[in-house]
């Protein structure tokens, strides 16, 4: 069997959705030959490949957000179809996997010139955008939805899908128990993903302003188009450190980091970081709204809060800074929430499964 795989890594090279695409990578590619297309050159997706005969294509594509880019894009459609069929030309292609929006429109227009099944994985939900109509329709053309959490597969089939599947985000690494803390004079608190405007690292970066956080040491591990505007916002304060990108970021969740802040303003699928947090035994703090705040049981496992609030997140790790008692056990709730997760070996099984029923 031959997949073609549409990847889109031009908005984020490392971010969730690219963790969760290297995990189906690695899975599809020891079974089948994989035909990996991407809008960008992604090495950690081209490296999670297995066999030397698997394809790598970089599509047409240009960055940026005005109306000339995206009408130059839009001439792209046809080169880069030209490329696609190419590929099925040349190759036996019996599945399109689309992982995102853009990669889901070229999915569709692949399978009406095959008449081939495409499936998309959803690792995004709806944001109230006014083409939402268009992607759902694009969407229940699939012949699978691939959901990443029961949250995402419920949002789905309230908007009328019946061809979802529910395939939960898996866990990679061992569950550890962090060391309880006994010196709380000082916390690291830390960012992991994606700095683009809609995670929302200006209201954690900002809980500095106010005179009640002491002692609280920030962490940003990431890229993205609004690093270089923080760096210079805050290049004279000792408080925060930008790592940029880290790809063993459970290193630090053994090591360094007290708690995982996600201030995203948008509802997400399912964060990978609260999952590597929750591993770790390491609390998370994020904002009451989509996929993120499925995993927080208030006080018991993190604490959520309104989104574009910079003073609740304040309020939220002095709670945890200044409460040795609450956050010990609250690492300990981490860790038991962790084991419900979904393994390595338990992802493969069902991923491939679904991928033979298509």
């Amino acid at each position: 069997m031959g997949i073609i795989f549409i990847e889109d890594s031009s908005k984020s090279l490392y971010g969730g959705g690219q963790k969760i695409s290297s995990f189906c990578l690695k899975v599809l590619s020891s079974k089948y030959h994989i035909n990996y297309t991407d809008f960008a050159d992604n090495p950690m997706l081209r490296s999670s490949l297995n066999n030397e005969g698997d394809l790598c294509l970089k599509l047409l594509n240009r960055k940026g957000k005005n109306i000339f880019d995206l009408l130059i894009n839009t001439f792209f459609i046809v080169p880069n179809i030209l490329k696609f069929i190419k590929i099925f030309k040349f190759k036996n292609i019996n599945v399109i996997y689309t992982t995102t929006k853009r990669s889901l429109l070229y999915g569709f227009i692949l399978r009406i010139i095959f008449d081939k099944p495409y499936v998309y994985h959803a690792h995004m939900l709806m944001q109230g955008s006014r083409y939402d109509f268009i992607i759902l329709y694009l969407i229940k053309k699939a012949n699978k939805c691939i959901c990443v959490s029961e949250y995402v597969e419920m949002e789905f089939k309230k908007a009328g899908l019946a061809n979802t599947c529910l395939l939960r985000n898996p866990l990679e690494n061992e569950l550890k128990e962090k060391k309880l803390r006994t010196d709380f004079s000082k916390i690291n608190i830390a960012f992991a993903g994606s700095v683009i405007e809609i995670k929302g690292v200006n209201f954690l970066l900002d809980i500095l302003k106010y005179n009640f956080v002491e002692g609280v040491m920030i962490h940003v591990f990431g890229e993205g188009p609004e690093l270089d505007s923080f760096k210079n916002k805050y290049i004279n304060s000792k408080n925060i450190v930008f790592h940029g990108f880290e790809k063993n970021i459970i290193y630090y969740l053994d090591d360094l980091i007290h708690i995982i802040i996600l201030p995203t303003i948008i509802p997400e699928a399912a964060p990978i970081i609260i999952q590597q947090a929750f591993s770790r035994g390491v609390p998370v703090i994020t904002t009451n709204i989509g996929g993120q705040k499925i995993f927080i049981q208030n006080n018991y496992n993190g604490i959520t809060v309104k989104p574009q609030n910079s003073f609740k997140i304040a309020k939220a790790v002095m709670k945890l800074k200044n409460d040795q008692k609450l956050y010990n056990q609250m690492s300990l709730n981490c860790l038991e929430s962790s084991r419900k997760f979904e393994d390595l070996e338990s992802f493969k099984i069902k991923l491939l499964d679904i991928i033979n029923k298509t």
